[in-house]
C-alpha cells in the first residue's frame, strides 16, 4: 500500500496529501521526524545501510523517518521501534525545533524536519537491536567535539562504533547533505538541552 503523506507550502501552509513517491518526485514540502540519541557526553549518528536507494552508508541522526497524512508527531516514535527496537515512549523525547530543510541527492527532498532529543541508557544501548534494513551501524561522537564540526572550526570527527569499538574519522561529506545551518542550530540546541 502506498504511503501518504501531508504536503505544504513553503511557509508550512497545509497543501493536500499526496503519495511519497510523488511528494519526492515533485519536491513537495513533508513532514518528518527524528530524534537524536544522546549518552552522556556524546551523541549517537546512525550511518545507513550501503544498499538503500537514498544516502546508501551516509551518517544520519539516530532516527528519522516519514509522518504520514493520519499520524500525530507523537506517533513518530514508532521510528524508534522500527529502526533501534527500543520501546520508548514520548514523554521521555525533548522538543529541540522544527526546521525547514531541503536536501538535494538523487532528488530535491523539501522538509520540515520535526527534532527531538532523548537520553538513553547504557542498558538501553546494550539492547538496540536494528529492526529493519536501513541502519548499518551506531557511531558515538562526542558533542563538544560536534559542535566544533558544526562551527566549521574542525574538519574531521572521531566516531566510535557501538558494535566493535573501532574508531573512524568522518568528514563533512560523510553525512547527510543538510545544510550548515541545520548542523549549527541542532548542535547548538543539543548542547543547550545536555
Amino acid at each position: 500500500m502506498a504511503e501518504i503523506l501531508n504536503t505544504f507550502y513553503h511557509n508550512y501552509q497545509y497543501k493536500g496529501k499526496m503519495e511519497r513517491t510523488l511528494v519526492h518526485k515533485n519536491s513537495e514540502w513533508h513532514e518528518t521526524f527524528q530524534c537524536i540519541f544522546t549518552s552522556k557526553d556524546s551523541i549517537l549518528f546512525q550511518q545507513r545501510y550501503v544498499a538503500l536507494h537514498d544516502y546508501p552508508g551516509l551518517l544520519d541522526v539516530t532516527v528519522g523517518g516519514h509522518i504520514t497524512y493520519d499520524e500525530k508527531m507523537s506517533d513518530g516514535i514508532r521510528e524508534i521501534k522500527e529502526e533501534m527496537g527500543l520501546d520508548i515512549s514520548f514523554e521521555r523525547l525533548r522538543f529541540l525545533c522544527t526546521l525547514p530543510e531541503s536536501l538535494e541527492g538523487l532528488f530535491t527532498d523539501k522538509e520540515f524536519i520535526h527534532i527531538y532529543t532523548v537520553e538513553i541508557t547504557d542498558d538501553e544501548i546494550s539492547v538496540i537491536d536494528f529492526q529493519d534494513d536501513e541502519v548499518q551501524s551506531l557511531y558515538r561522537i562526542n558533542k563538544d567535539e560536534f559542535s566544533k564540526f558544526s562551527k566549521g572550526q574542525i574538519e574531521t570527527i572521531n566516531g566510535v562504533s557501538l558494535d566493535n569499538q573501532t574508531s573512524r574519522f568522518f568528514t563533512q561529506s560523510d553525512f547527510l547533505p543538510y545544510s550548515s545551518a541545520y548542523f549549527t542550530c541542532v548542535s547548538a540546541l543539543i548542547e543547550r538541552n545536555l
